[in-house]
């Protein structure tokens, strides 16, 4: 038996908002939902999603069952999409990233809640396999990194609970350079950047920011082989999908 190769994108398609005019989610939402069906992906994990968005999403991807909470109330959401005629998921769930995870909470300092959603799943007899989304918040350098670190904590025990390899992907608020970035290697990540030359910006504010660092990330257990990183900056047919690029992997195990 060959390698699984499992192809993941994370991507935050930017909470629907009035202020954004042109490029409000209404707007977006027939060429998003046709993108996705064009890269059909394994998995997706989407930053600030609305309810009625993840509606739309939903009933767009249909061959896809999807998994996920809001951080509060009608709150925004890191949902995680999957196909579930290609992979079995065996457990699932959503925490806040704080010392009280398992409730809505929020550390001093962060501007927004935040959270992780997260699924346990395999490949026929591959190795099971543990992803993580999420979305940290832009407060500090030091903000980010003290919620990453929650979230690891959590993620290495859901992870070894079902001997799994570890994914984490979202949208981190931070530079490759960063103190939040690094924390991933101390924890045996690799992060898909590092195999990558030139990593271009991610966030681009609809086409205004050409030029930067990636602030969007993918991390992998050392056991798992990076085959492709892309960081997909088209305008796609003449329309912003959002104000972030998709970064897409694809990740071979066996």
């Amino acid at each position: 038996m060959g390698d699984y190769v499992l192809k993941l994108v994370t991507f935050n398609i930017r909470v629907d908002t009035p202020i954004d005019g042109a490029n409000r989610f209404s707007f977006r939402k027939s060429a998003l939902i046709t993108y996705l069906k064009e890269q059909s992906a394994d998995i997706y994990g989407f930053q600030e999603v609305l309810p009625d968005m993840n509606m739309a999403v939903a009933r767009g991807l249909t061959e896809y069952s999807w998994v996920g909470a809001p951080r509060s109330e009608n709150g925004e959401a890191c949902p995680i999409y999957y196909r579930s005629d290609r992979i079995q998921v065996i457990d699932s769930g959503t925490f806040w990233l704080s010392p009280t995870s398992d409730r809505q909470s929020v550390i001093a300092g962060s501007h927004f809640i935040r959270i992780a959603s997260f699924i346990v799943f395999r490949y026929h007899d591959f190795p099971t396999l543990a992803y993580f989304n999420t979305h940290l918040d832009y407060a500090s350098d030091e903000i980010s990194k003290k919620q990453f670190g929650f979230l690891l904590e959590k993620a290495n025990e859901i992870a070894d609970k079902h001997e799994a390899l570890l994914i984490v992907g979202g949208d981190f608020n931070a530079k490759p350079d960063s103190k939040t970035v690094l924390e991933a290697s101390c924890h045996g990540l690799i992060s898909i950047y590092k195999q990558a030359l030139k990593p271009s910006v991610t966030y681009h504010n609809f086409g205004n920011i050409m030029t930067g660092e990636p602030i969007d990330h993918i991390f992998f257990d050392q056991r798992i082989k990076l085959l492709d990183c892309q960081i997909d900056t088209r305008c796609y047919n003449s329309t912003w999908l959002s104000d972030h690029y998709p970064v897409i992997a694809q990740l071979a195990v066996n």
